[in-house]
């Protein structure tokens, strides 16, 4: 059985609804066992990552589960989604607190996010 290019959309589109919601979920409470709420990529910077600050460097099949690598990371405080949406860098800070290790990157995709409880 062919699935037309509509259809394939709508899949795609109901599979990313559902792992958005499933980030969502798991991300209510970290392993820290605090509970706080997110809105994901609050703060993206295209071309941009953290260097030197990576506690976490895993591959991945789409840049959300590094959203929810670092949800359930009670040191992650920011990620780099590198190489195309394939490589997941958590970072233990934001570019904020170390301006000088921001830097421009043709590979990755710097994000942050602030906690709220």
């Amino acid at each position: 059985m062919q699935v037309g290019q509509e259809q394939a959309e709508k899949i795609l589109f109901i599979f990313s609804i559902a792992l958005i919601m499933y980030a969502q979920s798991s991300a209510d409470t970290s392993s820290c066992g605090e509970k706080f709420s997110t809105r994901m990529d609050q703060d993206v910077f295209s071309k941009h990552r953290l260097r030197s600050r990576v506690i976490e460097s895993q591959p991945i099949s789409r840049p959300l589960e590094c959203y929810v690598k670092c949800m359930k990371n009670c040191r992650c405080l920011s990620y780099n989604v590198c190489n195309r949406g394939k490589l997941c860098e958590l970072n233990s800070e934001k570019k904020d607190n170390n301006i000088s290790l921001f830097e421009a990157s043709d590979e990755c995709d710097y994000h942050q996010y602030e906690l709220s409880k």
